[in-house]
């Protein structure tokens, strides 16, 4: 293998291990948004908790 044939491998392995740490990021980034989203969600949507054996005054 020339050594330019090995640079340009390297620089290839390099690149992707790059790309690969980016999309990793950016996965847990959109992980965390959507997580965020569904506690606020999940908050908004809970109602107070009624106790139905409670004596009833009209």
């Amino acid at each position: 293998m020339s050594s330019s044939s090995s640079r340009e491998k390297i620089a290839s392995q390099i690149a992707l291990s790059s790309s690969r740490m980016a999309l990793t990021a950016f996965e847990r980034h959109i992980e965390e948004k959507l997580n965020d989203q569904t506690e606020k969600h999940e908050t908004a949507n809970s109602k107070p908790k009624v106790n139905l054996n409670e004596t009833k005054s009209f």
